[in-house]
Protein backbone atom coordinates (compact mmCIF):
# COMPACT_ATOMS: atom_id res chain seq x y z
CA UNK A 1 0.00 0.00 0.00
CA UNK A 2 1.22 3.70 -1.02
CA UNK A 3 1.52 5.86 1.97
CA UNK A 4 1.14 9.55 2.15
CA UNK A 5 2.91 11.87 4.23
CA UNK A 6 2.41 15.92 4.39
CA UNK A 7 5.13 17.03 7.01
CA UNK A 8 5.71 20.22 8.52
CA UNK A 9 9.21 20.15 6.14
CA UNK A 10 7.01 19.76 2.91
CA UNK A 11 4.69 22.43 4.22
CA UNK A 12 8.08 24.51 4.88
CA UNK A 13 8.92 23.86 1.32
CA UNK A 14 6.01 25.40 -0.04
CA UNK A 15 5.94 28.09 2.15
CA UNK A 16 9.47 28.74 0.96
CA UNK A 17 8.34 29.02 -3.03
CA UNK A 18 5.16 31.12 -2.33
CA UNK A 19 6.09 33.68 0.37
CA UNK A 20 2.73 35.40 -0.08
CA UNK A 21 0.37 32.71 1.04
CA UNK A 22 2.35 31.48 4.43
CA UNK A 23 0.21 31.07 6.74
CA UNK A 24 2.60 29.93 9.81
CA UNK A 25 0.85 26.35 9.69
CA UNK A 26 2.15 23.72 12.10
CA UNK A 27 2.56 19.66 10.72
CA UNK A 28 4.29 17.08 12.15
CA UNK A 29 3.77 13.14 10.65
CA UNK A 30 5.60 10.07 12.35
CA UNK A 31 4.53 7.06 11.21
CA UNK A 32 5.98 3.40 12.14
CA UNK A 33 5.22 0.10 10.35
CA UNK A 34 3.33 -0.99 7.76
CA UNK A 35 0.74 0.28 4.98
CA UNK A 36 -0.11 3.72 6.79
CA UNK A 37 -1.17 6.48 5.26
CA UNK A 38 -1.54 10.00 6.75
CA UNK A 39 -3.03 13.38 5.06
CA UNK A 40 -3.09 16.76 6.45
CA UNK A 41 -4.44 19.51 4.78
CA UNK A 42 -4.28 23.10 6.35
CA UNK A 43 -5.73 26.65 5.21
CA UNK A 44 -5.21 29.45 7.16
CA UNK A 45 -3.05 30.61 9.86
CA UNK A 46 -1.87 28.96 12.82
CA UNK A 47 -3.30 25.80 12.30
CA UNK A 48 -1.27 22.72 13.91
CA UNK A 49 -1.68 19.29 13.71
CA UNK A 50 0.52 16.30 15.24
CA UNK A 51 -0.61 13.09 13.92
CA UNK A 52 1.36 9.67 15.22
CA UNK A 53 0.87 6.60 13.91
CA UNK A 54 2.86 3.28 15.25
CA UNK A 55 1.73 -0.32 14.21
CA UNK A 56 0.02 -1.65 11.21
CA UNK A 57 -2.94 -0.91 9.19
CA UNK A 58 -3.40 2.90 10.61
CA UNK A 59 -5.12 5.89 8.39
CA UNK A 60 -5.11 9.40 9.19
CA UNK A 61 -6.63 12.19 7.34
CA UNK A 62 -7.07 15.76 9.17
CA UNK A 63 -8.29 18.90 6.86
CA UNK A 64 -8.43 21.85 8.73
CA UNK A 65 -9.66 25.31 7.25
CA UNK A 66 -9.67 28.93 8.92
CA UNK A 67 -6.79 29.61 11.74
CA UNK A 68 -6.10 28.59 15.05
CA UNK A 69 -7.23 25.15 14.56
CA UNK A 70 -5.15 22.22 16.45
CA UNK A 71 -5.55 18.65 15.90
CA UNK A 72 -4.01 15.32 17.42
CA UNK A 73 -4.19 11.68 16.02
CA UNK A 74 -2.48 9.25 18.30
CA UNK A 75 -2.99 5.52 16.52
CA UNK A 76 -0.86 2.88 18.11
CA UNK A 77 -1.42 -0.78 17.30
CA UNK A 78 0.30 -4.24 16.76
CA UNK A 79 1.27 -5.74 13.42
CA UNK A 80 0.70 -9.26 15.40
CA UNK A 81 -2.47 -8.59 16.82
CA UNK A 82 -4.21 -5.95 14.25
CA UNK A 83 -7.30 -7.16 12.74
CA UNK A 84 -8.05 -4.46 11.25
CA UNK A 85 -7.55 -1.32 13.46
CA UNK A 86 -6.78 2.79 13.49
CA UNK A 87 -8.80 4.76 10.90
CA UNK A 88 -9.24 8.37 12.01
CA UNK A 89 -10.79 11.77 10.24
CA UNK A 90 -10.85 15.22 11.31
CA UNK A 91 -12.75 17.86 9.31
CA UNK A 92 -12.82 21.29 11.17
CA UNK A 93 -13.72 24.65 9.08
CA UNK A 94 -13.80 27.98 11.04
CA UNK A 95 -11.63 29.44 13.61
CA UNK A 96 -9.95 27.91 16.63
CA UNK A 97 -11.72 24.44 16.36
CA UNK A 98 -9.48 21.69 18.19
CA UNK A 99 -10.13 17.50 18.09
CA UNK A 100 -7.78 15.25 19.97
CA UNK A 101 -8.61 11.30 18.66
CA UNK A 102 -6.51 8.37 20.77
CA UNK A 103 -7.14 4.67 19.16
CA UNK A 104 -4.98 2.35 20.93
CA UNK A 105 -4.17 -1.55 20.57
CA UNK A 106 -5.66 -3.52 17.62
CA UNK A 107 -9.31 -4.19 16.81
CA UNK A 108 -11.79 -2.40 14.50
CA UNK A 109 -11.13 0.98 16.45
CA UNK A 110 -12.45 4.13 13.90
CA UNK A 111 -13.58 7.63 14.33
CA UNK A 112 -14.76 10.73 12.45
CA UNK A 113 -15.02 13.93 13.90
CA UNK A 114 -16.36 17.30 11.76
CA UNK A 115 -16.42 20.63 12.89
CA UNK A 116 -17.80 23.99 12.02
CA UNK A 117 -16.97 26.91 14.42
CA UNK A 118 -14.75 26.86 17.43
CA UNK A 119 -15.67 24.09 18.99
CA UNK A 120 -13.93 20.99 21.14
CA UNK A 121 -13.69 16.89 20.48
CA UNK A 122 -11.98 14.52 22.23
CA UNK A 123 -12.45 10.47 21.52
CA UNK A 124 -10.13 7.94 23.58
CA UNK A 125 -11.15 4.37 22.09
CA UNK A 126 -9.04 1.21 23.02
CA UNK A 127 -8.92 -2.22 22.21
CA UNK A 128 -12.29 -3.67 21.07
CA UNK A 129 -14.36 -2.93 18.14
CA UNK A 130 -15.16 0.74 18.36
CA UNK A 131 -16.83 3.25 16.39
CA UNK A 132 -16.97 6.85 17.10
CA UNK A 133 -18.64 10.27 15.08
CA UNK A 134 -18.63 13.69 16.03
CA UNK A 135 -21.06 16.37 14.03
CA UNK A 136 -20.84 20.18 15.53
CA UNK A 137 -21.27 22.37 13.02
CA UNK A 138 -22.56 25.90 12.73
CA UNK A 139 -21.43 27.22 16.16
CA UNK A 140 -18.88 27.92 18.84
CA UNK A 141 -18.16 26.06 22.01
CA UNK A 142 -19.87 22.97 21.16
CA UNK A 143 -18.00 19.52 23.31
CA UNK A 144 -18.33 16.27 22.70
CA UNK A 145 -16.37 13.93 24.65
CA UNK A 146 -16.55 10.27 23.64
CA UNK A 147 -14.48 7.80 25.51
CA UNK A 148 -15.18 3.67 24.31
CA UNK A 149 -12.65 0.86 25.76
CA UNK A 150 -13.12 -2.59 24.77
CA UNK A 151 -15.73 -5.39 23.87
CA UNK A 152 -17.40 -3.96 20.67
CA UNK A 153 -18.63 -0.55 21.34
CA UNK A 154 -20.23 1.75 19.14
CA UNK A 155 -21.32 5.15 19.32
CA UNK A 156 -22.25 6.00 15.05
CA UNK A 157 -21.52 4.33 12.41
CA UNK A 158 -17.77 5.75 12.52
CA UNK A 159 -16.50 6.23 8.26
CA UNK A 160 -19.58 3.95 7.04
CA UNK A 161 -21.35 6.48 5.70
CA UNK A 162 -24.64 5.38 7.30
CA UNK A 163 -27.47 7.52 8.84
CA UNK A 164 -26.58 7.01 12.67
CA UNK A 165 -24.70 9.18 13.50
CA UNK A 166 -23.02 9.33 16.94
CA UNK A 167 -23.41 13.08 18.18
CA UNK A 168 -24.43 15.81 16.45
CA UNK A 169 -24.76 19.20 17.64
CA UNK A 170 -25.60 22.23 15.85
CA UNK A 171 -25.50 26.01 17.85
CA UNK A 172 -22.95 27.46 20.97
CA UNK A 173 -22.12 25.93 23.85
CA UNK A 174 -23.52 22.53 23.57
CA UNK A 175 -21.91 19.69 25.50
CA UNK A 176 -22.40 16.16 25.45
CA UNK A 177 -20.28 13.10 26.58
CA UNK A 178 -20.93 9.78 25.69
CA UNK A 179 -18.72 7.12 27.97
CA UNK A 180 -19.01 2.95 26.56
CA UNK A 181 -16.29 1.62 29.08
CA UNK A 182 -17.21 -1.38 28.74
CA UNK A 183 -20.18 -2.41 27.11
CA UNK A 184 -21.32 -4.70 23.79
CA UNK A 185 -23.04 -3.66 20.86
CA UNK A 186 -24.07 -0.65 22.73
CA UNK A 187 -25.16 2.63 20.50
CA UNK A 188 -25.64 6.08 21.77
CA UNK A 189 -26.84 8.90 19.45
CA UNK A 190 -27.43 12.69 20.49
CA UNK A 191 -28.59 15.40 18.62
CA UNK A 192 -28.69 18.70 20.28
CA UNK A 193 -29.88 22.11 18.70
CA UNK A 194 -30.18 25.02 20.16
CA UNK A 195 -27.16 26.55 22.85
CA UNK A 196 -26.39 25.60 26.08
CA UNK A 197 -27.64 21.95 26.03
CA UNK A 198 -26.14 19.05 28.27
CA UNK A 199 -26.25 15.46 27.38
CA UNK A 200 -24.54 12.55 29.43
CA UNK A 201 -24.73 9.02 28.36
CA UNK A 202 -22.76 6.42 30.54
CA UNK A 203 -23.33 2.72 29.00
CA UNK A 204 -21.00 0.32 31.07
CA UNK A 205 -21.63 -3.34 31.25
CA UNK A 206 -19.73 -6.05 29.40
CA UNK A 207 -21.56 -9.83 28.33
CA UNK A 208 -20.85 -11.73 26.12
CA UNK A 209 -22.91 -12.61 23.36
CA UNK A 210 -23.36 -8.88 23.51
CA UNK A 211 -25.63 -6.02 25.88
CA UNK A 212 -27.53 -4.92 22.69
CA UNK A 213 -27.75 -1.53 25.10
CA UNK A 214 -29.24 1.69 22.83
CA UNK A 215 -29.72 5.19 23.84
CA UNK A 216 -30.54 8.15 22.18
CA UNK A 217 -31.23 12.13 23.26
CA UNK A 218 -32.14 14.54 21.11
CA UNK A 219 -32.28 18.47 22.96
CA UNK A 220 -33.99 21.65 20.78
CA UNK A 221 -33.66 24.75 22.95
CA UNK A 222 -31.84 26.31 25.26
CA UNK A 223 -29.91 24.98 28.66
CA UNK A 224 -32.06 21.27 28.43
CA UNK A 225 -29.99 18.59 30.80
CA UNK A 226 -30.24 14.68 30.19
CA UNK A 227 -28.91 12.39 31.55
CA UNK A 228 -28.80 8.65 30.86
CA UNK A 229 -26.79 5.58 32.71
CA UNK A 230 -27.35 2.05 31.25
CA UNK A 231 -25.94 -0.89 33.13
CA UNK A 232 -27.67 -3.36 32.43
CA UNK A 233 -28.24 -5.52 28.89
CA UNK A 234 -30.75 -4.78 26.67
CA UNK A 235 -32.13 -1.45 27.90
CA UNK A 236 -33.89 1.27 25.73
CA UNK A 237 -33.34 5.18 26.78
CA UNK A 238 -35.10 7.81 24.22
CA UNK A 239 -35.37 11.15 25.56
CA UNK A 240 -36.53 13.95 23.57
CA UNK A 241 -36.22 17.61 24.62
CA UNK A 242 -38.08 20.92 22.81
CA UNK A 243 -38.00 23.96 24.35
CA UNK A 244 -35.83 25.38 27.58
CA UNK A 245 -34.54 24.60 30.72
CA UNK A 246 -35.71 21.13 30.61
CA UNK A 247 -34.31 18.42 32.76
CA UNK A 248 -34.48 14.58 32.73
CA UNK A 249 -32.49 11.80 33.92
CA UNK A 250 -32.68 8.11 33.19
CA UNK A 251 -30.93 5.45 35.30
CA UNK A 252 -31.36 1.68 33.99
CA UNK A 253 -30.12 -1.08 36.15
CA UNK A 254 -31.91 -4.00 35.83
CA UNK A 255 -31.70 -6.34 32.01
CA UNK A 256 -34.92 -5.29 29.61
CA UNK A 257 -35.35 -1.84 31.16
CA UNK A 258 -37.38 0.62 28.56
CA UNK A 259 -37.94 4.43 29.31
CA UNK A 260 -38.83 7.20 27.04
CA UNK A 261 -38.99 10.95 27.84
CA UNK A 262 -40.75 13.54 25.79
CA UNK A 263 -40.48 17.08 27.00
CA UNK A 264 -42.15 20.09 25.44
CA UNK A 265 -41.71 23.86 27.59
CA UNK A 266 -40.09 25.23 29.98
CA UNK A 267 -38.24 23.93 33.10
CA UNK A 268 -39.85 20.68 33.16
CA UNK A 269 -38.09 17.75 35.77
CA UNK A 270 -38.52 13.99 34.85
CA UNK A 271 -36.28 11.34 36.68
CA UNK A 272 -37.06 7.69 35.72
CA UNK A 273 -35.26 4.91 37.48
CA UNK A 274 -35.70 1.36 36.86
CA UNK A 275 -34.26 -1.83 38.41
CA UNK A 276 -35.58 -4.54 36.45
CA UNK A 277 -37.15 -4.87 33.50
CA UNK A 278 -39.96 -2.19 33.31
CA UNK A 279 -41.41 0.07 31.42
CA UNK A 280 -41.85 4.03 31.55
CA UNK A 281 -43.03 6.34 29.62
CA UNK A 282 -43.35 10.25 30.55
CA UNK A 283 -45.12 13.39 28.92
CA UNK A 284 -44.30 16.86 29.88
CA UNK A 285 -45.65 19.98 28.12
CA UNK A 286 -45.98 23.15 29.53
CA UNK A 287 -43.93 24.38 32.51
CA UNK A 288 -42.46 23.94 35.65
CA UNK A 289 -43.61 19.73 35.68
CA UNK A 290 -42.16 17.30 38.05
CA UNK A 291 -42.21 13.57 37.39
CA UNK A 292 -40.62 10.92 39.34
CA UNK A 293 -40.72 7.17 38.42
CA UNK A 294 -39.03 4.66 40.36
CA UNK A 295 -39.37 0.60 39.57
CA UNK A 296 -37.44 -1.04 41.35
CA UNK A 297 -36.49 -4.67 42.08
CA UNK A 298 -39.79 -7.01 41.61
CA UNK A 299 -41.38 -4.88 39.17
CA UNK A 300 -40.75 -6.66 36.50
CA UNK A 301 -43.13 -6.40 33.60
CA UNK A 302 -44.89 -3.10 35.32
CA UNK A 303 -45.86 -0.18 33.78
CA UNK A 304 -46.06 3.90 34.42
CA UNK A 305 -47.59 6.49 32.34
CA UNK A 306 -46.91 10.09 32.63
CA UNK A 307 -48.67 13.07 30.96
CA UNK A 308 -48.21 16.26 31.65
CA UNK A 309 -49.79 19.40 31.06
CA UNK A 310 -50.05 23.20 32.30
CA UNK A 311 -47.98 24.43 35.25
CA UNK A 312 -45.96 22.94 38.40
CA UNK A 313 -47.95 19.69 38.25
CA UNK A 314 -46.11 16.67 40.56
CA UNK A 315 -46.33 13.59 39.72
CA UNK A 316 -44.60 10.61 42.08
CA UNK A 317 -44.74 6.81 40.78
CA UNK A 318 -43.18 3.70 42.82
CA UNK A 319 -43.74 0.17 41.59
CA UNK A 320 -41.84 -2.55 43.19
CA UNK A 321 -44.04 -5.40 41.23
CA UNK A 322 -45.45 -6.55 38.04
CA UNK A 323 -48.32 -3.18 37.95
CA UNK A 324 -49.84 -0.62 35.70
CA UNK A 325 -49.90 2.84 36.71
CA UNK A 326 -51.34 6.44 34.76
CA UNK A 327 -51.34 9.46 35.53
CA UNK A 328 -52.88 12.70 33.45
CA UNK A 329 -52.76 16.29 34.77
CA UNK A 330 -53.48 18.85 32.86
CA UNK A 331 -54.39 21.37 35.32
CA UNK A 332 -51.80 23.67 37.67
CA UNK A 333 -50.64 22.49 40.69
CA UNK A 334 -51.68 19.20 40.72
CA UNK A 335 -49.97 16.55 43.08
CA UNK A 336 -50.39 12.75 42.40
CA UNK A 337 -48.06 9.66 44.14
CA UNK A 338 -49.05 5.90 43.54
CA UNK A 339 -47.02 3.69 45.25
CA UNK A 340 -47.49 -0.33 44.21
CA UNK A 341 -46.24 -2.97 46.06
CA UNK A 342 -48.28 -6.19 45.28
CA UNK A 343 -48.78 -7.38 41.85
CA UNK A 344 -51.59 -7.31 39.48
CA UNK A 345 -52.44 -3.54 40.44
CA UNK A 346 -53.58 -0.98 39.12
CA UNK A 347 -53.83 3.13 39.50
CA UNK A 348 -55.39 5.30 36.98
CA UNK A 349 -55.28 9.33 38.10
CA UNK A 350 -56.97 11.57 35.90
CA UNK A 351 -56.04 15.71 37.24
CA UNK A 352 -58.02 18.26 34.45
CA UNK A 353 -58.28 20.85 37.19
CA UNK A 354 -56.02 22.87 39.66
CA UNK A 355 -54.67 22.13 43.13
CA UNK A 356 -55.48 18.83 43.09
CA UNK A 357 -53.66 16.04 45.24
CA UNK A 358 -54.62 12.33 44.93
CA UNK A 359 -52.54 9.36 47.04
CA UNK A 360 -52.76 5.84 46.10
CA UNK A 361 -51.09 3.16 47.82
CA UNK A 362 -51.61 -0.60 47.14
CA UNK A 363 -50.07 -3.21 49.01
CA UNK A 364 -52.25 -5.85 48.26
CA UNK A 365 -52.75 -7.78 44.99
CA UNK A 366 -55.08 -7.44 42.19
CA UNK A 367 -56.43 -4.05 43.16
CA UNK A 368 -57.53 -1.06 41.15
CA UNK A 369 -58.19 2.71 42.12
CA UNK A 370 -59.41 5.04 39.83
CA UNK A 371 -59.20 9.02 40.63
CA UNK A 372 -60.89 11.51 38.80
CA UNK A 373 -60.67 15.07 38.98
CA UNK A 374 -62.75 17.21 36.74
CA UNK A 375 -61.58 19.99 34.71
CA UNK A 376 -63.26 23.09 36.73
CA UNK A 377 -62.76 21.07 39.89
CA UNK A 378 -60.23 22.91 42.42
CA UNK A 379 -58.71 21.77 45.90
CA UNK A 380 -60.03 18.52 45.63
CA UNK A 381 -58.27 15.66 47.98
CA UNK A 382 -58.56 12.13 47.33
CA UNK A 383 -56.80 9.38 49.13
CA UNK A 384 -57.16 5.22 48.73
CA UNK A 385 -55.36 2.86 50.58
CA UNK A 386 -55.79 -0.90 49.18
CA UNK A 387 -54.49 -3.23 51.59
CA UNK A 388 -56.63 -6.24 50.58
CA UNK A 389 -57.34 -8.14 47.45
CA UNK A 390 -59.34 -7.57 44.55
CA UNK A 391 -61.02 -4.34 45.71
CA UNK A 392 -61.82 -1.46 43.27
CA UNK A 393 -62.17 1.78 44.01
CA UNK A 394 -63.23 4.84 42.22
CA UNK A 395 -63.45 8.61 43.49
CA UNK A 396 -65.03 11.19 41.11
CA UNK A 397 -64.54 14.84 42.12
CA UNK A 398 -65.98 17.90 41.03
CA UNK A 399 -66.39 21.55 42.00
CA UNK A 400 -64.25 23.18 45.12
CA UNK A 401 -62.82 21.82 48.70
CA UNK A 402 -63.95 18.23 48.31
CA UNK A 403 -61.92 15.76 50.45
CA UNK A 404 -62.47 11.45 50.01
CA UNK A 405 -61.15 8.68 51.86
CA UNK A 406 -61.37 4.87 50.74
CA UNK A 407 -60.15 2.37 52.85
CA UNK A 408 -59.84 -0.94 52.11
CA UNK A 409 -58.64 -3.67 54.11
CA UNK A 410 -60.85 -6.17 52.91
CA UNK A 411 -61.39 -8.22 50.35
CA UNK A 412 -63.21 -8.16 46.81
CA UNK A 413 -64.83 -5.16 47.47
CA UNK A 414 -66.04 -1.84 45.59
CA UNK A 415 -65.96 1.61 46.46
CA UNK A 416 -67.31 4.29 44.20
CA UNK A 417 -67.42 8.03 45.77
CA UNK A 418 -68.93 11.02 43.67
CA UNK A 419 -68.85 14.56 44.73
CA UNK A 420 -69.84 17.64 42.56
CA UNK A 421 -70.64 19.69 45.00
CA UNK A 422 -68.39 22.24 47.50
CA UNK A 423 -66.62 21.48 50.63
CA UNK A 424 -67.89 17.70 51.05
CA UNK A 425 -65.94 15.00 53.35
CA UNK A 426 -66.71 11.09 53.18
CA UNK A 427 -65.04 8.00 54.42
CA UNK A 428 -65.55 4.78 53.07
CA UNK A 429 -63.66 2.13 54.99
CA UNK A 430 -63.89 -1.23 54.20
CA UNK A 431 -62.50 -2.77 56.91
CA UNK A 432 -62.48 -6.36 57.20
CA UNK A 433 -64.57 -9.28 55.81
CA UNK A 434 -65.55 -9.23 51.77
CA UNK A 435 -67.33 -8.57 49.13
CA UNK A 436 -68.47 -5.16 50.48
CA UNK A 437 -69.85 -2.27 48.10
CA UNK A 438 -70.35 1.19 48.56
CA UNK A 439 -71.55 3.89 47.16
CA UNK A 440 -71.46 7.50 47.91
CA UNK A 441 -73.20 10.62 46.27
CA UNK A 442 -72.72 14.18 46.98
CA UNK A 443 -73.99 16.77 44.99
CA UNK A 444 -74.44 19.64 47.40
CA UNK A 445 -72.23 21.62 49.20
CA UNK A 446 -70.44 21.14 52.85
CA UNK A 447 -72.17 17.30 53.03
CA UNK A 448 -70.13 14.88 55.33
CA UNK A 449 -71.14 10.65 54.85
CA UNK A 450 -69.13 8.23 56.52
CA UNK A 451 -69.38 3.92 55.66
CA UNK A 452 -68.00 1.39 57.75
CA UNK A 453 -68.22 -2.12 56.74
CA UNK A 454 -67.06 -5.40 58.37
CA UNK A 455 -67.82 -8.97 57.56
CA UNK A 456 -69.36 -10.26 54.58
CA UNK A 457 -71.51 -8.76 51.76
CA UNK A 458 -72.49 -5.54 52.92
CA UNK A 459 -73.99 -2.91 50.86
CA UNK A 460 -74.46 0.85 51.26
CA UNK A 461 -75.55 3.81 49.47
CA UNK A 462 -75.66 7.58 50.27
CA UNK A 463 -77.10 10.48 48.51
CA UNK A 464 -76.47 13.57 50.02
CA UNK A 465 -78.52 16.73 47.67
CA UNK A 466 -80.71 16.47 44.44
CA UNK A 467 -78.17 18.78 42.17
CA UNK A 468 -76.71 22.12 42.01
Amino acid sequence: MSKTILTSVSTLALIAAVPAFAQNNTSTVTQSGTAQTAAVGQSGSSNASTVTQSGAYNSGTVDQSGSNATSTILQSSTASSAANGGQASVTQTGNGASSLVTQSGTNLNAAQVTQDGASESEITQNVGRNEAEVVQGGGDGNSSVINQNGIGNGVGDALNGAANTGVSQFGNDNLSNVNQDPSNNARATVAQTGDGNDSDIQQTLAVTGGDNTTAAVSQTGTGNVSSVAQSARENDAVVAQTGDGNLSAVTQTGAGANATVTQNGTANDSSVDQADSATADVTQSGQQNLSQVDQSAGAAGAGATVEQAGGTNESQISQSATSVAFVEQIGDNNYSTIAQSASGTQANVSQLGDDGTSDVTQTGADNQANVNQLAGSSLANSLILQSGTGNTATVTQGGAGNDSDVLQAANDSQADVTQLGNSNISLVDQASGSGHSATVTQNSNSNISTVTQNGTGNSAVVTQGGGI
